[in-house]
């Protein structure tokens, strides 16, 4: 349950999101419900849709088209962030021309469907203020718009650490610290504005009254509120945040384990297995560029795609928007996920409670996982288990193959204990029957999994 709305409260009823609005706030939501407003942003996909309910009791109840993935900003690559962010000022603008608000600026009310972002929070809408041109404008640079300056200055781990809640994010005085000297060389007028903001958080922060706060006020503020947030949204989408290309790129390309006759086995390999099982939803575990993801999303199949290659995600990301594809990249440390967040560890479900798919791919995979971060096979079956329902595709990789040994190299640990037959008898203990598809290649080979 979450309370955090100023309009009512949000539940989860038989994994549909449903919305109590207050007693106070009944006839407020059903003018918005049926605003034209409100109605253009559902029917062009920006703005989740939502069903009134009257109970015998008389309370009003909100029923959210559900959306099937829910993930978090600090998952997403950069363009994902810049997209979910114009979202933001696309809600704002299209309320602000009814004479309304959009009372929220954080991205965590934003989640991305079918390759595209929705805004999911119909709780965030208020009349429109009289004396500020946006209410939540500090938060949405402080969440949006620095973070993208970072991903921009290529300080892409230092955004996402501050992106994990959304207390934090980044202040102006922070990103003035932050930013490195070679940026403000090149947006010189950034640090200008910067130096303003941080001036206005710090009046926000200080003891000084609301009441003696200096205010805006003008006959003539829904134009000007219309014309500043055009202006936001204009210096969002000048943020130029997609990584540079990266050597994992062409992974498939330059492989030394397979050349592209065996690359081509393998695809058709893992095409007949999506073709057979038919799994509704996958979870692509080390994803790389996501060549598999785009194969099953092709099919139909609704799709996350986890890896850690800032440049690998972008490029998934804007392939499969472009093709309108349901695929989700997320970048994600599959050691270390994540677990829940906020008050308690419940507000913000872990990764993989909210990742787990019918079925996953475990592709070239299992030779970093050993070697190089030393995981047990009795947790590479735990691995497997928390992620696949029913199915799952496993990628054997032999300890002679090249890339195994390049990672064996660097180790001095006895990996004796690396065989085909120990690991289909920890998937066994596990609860997985094991099937052996042909061999991609001499050292490589796929091994079906499915629960007994």
């Amino acid at each position: 349950m979450s309370q955090a709305d100023p309009h009512g409260a949000l539940y989860w009823v038989d994994g549909q999101p449903t919305r109590r609005i207050f007693p106070s706030a009944v006839a407020w939501m059903r003018s918005v419900l049926a605003h034209p407003a409100t109605r253009q942003l559902v029917n062009r996909g920006t703005l989740v849709s939502a069903q009134e309910q009257v109970l015998s009791d008389g309370t009003l109840h909100l029923t959210h088209e559900r959306v099937r993935w829910i993930s978090y900003p600090h998952e997403w690559p950069a363009p994902m962030l810049q997209d979910a962010a114009d979202t933001i000022l696309e809600v704002a603008e299209q309320l602000a021309e009814a004479e309304m608000e959009l009372l929220d600026g954080h991205p965590w009310n934003v989640l991305f469907q079918g390759g595209r972002p929705v805004f999911v929070d119909w709780g965030s809408f208020g009349p429109a203020s009289q004396h500020l041109l946006w209410t939540p404008h500090q938060q949405f640079e402080r969440l949006c718009l620095n973070p993208l300056r970072l991903f921009e200055a290529g300080q892409r781990d230092l955004a996402r650490a501050r992106l994990q809640d959304p207390a934090w994010g980044v202040n102006s005085r922070q990103a003035l610290a932050f930013l490195p000297a070679t940026y403000w060389l090149r947006h010189p007028w950034a640090a200008v504005r910067l130096a303003w903001q941080a001036r206005l958080e710090q009046a926000a922060h200080s003891e000084v009254s609301p009441a003696e706060r200096p205010t805006f006020s003008s006959p003539h503020l829904p134009r000007i509120r219309q014309t500043f947030l055009a202006g936001v949204r204009r210096e969002l989408r000048a943020r130029r945040v997609a990584p540079p290309a990266a050597p994992w790129l062409a992974y498939y390309q330059t492989c030394p384990s397979m050349d592209q006759s065996e690359q081509a086995t393998k695809q058709a390999l893992v095409d007949q297995w999506l073709a057979r099982w038919r799994p509704q939803t996958l979870l692509d575990v080390g994803a790389n560029a996501g060549h598999f993801s785009l194969l099953a999303a092709r099919r139909g199949i609704s799709v996350v795609a986890v890896d850690q290659d800032e440049a690998c995600l972008a490029a998934l990301y804007a392939r499969s928007r472009a093709e309108g594809l349901d695929l989700l990249p997320l970048c994600l440390d599959i050691c270390h996920p994540g677990g829940g967040m906020g008050w308690c560890g419940t507000q913000r479900a872990a990764a993989w409670e909210r990742l787990r798919a019918e079925a996953a791919l475990f592709l070239a995979l299992v030779h970093h996982l050993v070697f190089t971060h030393q995981i047990a096979l009795s947790q590479l079956a735990e691995m497997v288990t928390a992620l696949a329902g029913r199915h799952a595709l496993f990628e054997w990789v032999a300890p002679d193959d090249p890339m195994s040994r390049g990672l064996r190299a660097t180790s001095p640990r006895d990996f004796s204990f690396y065989t085909r037959e120990a690991l289909v008898d920890a998937f066994s203990r596990a609860g997985f029957e094991g099937e052996w598809l042909p061999p991609t290649s001499p050292t490589r080979q796929l091994l079906h999994l499915a629960r007994r």
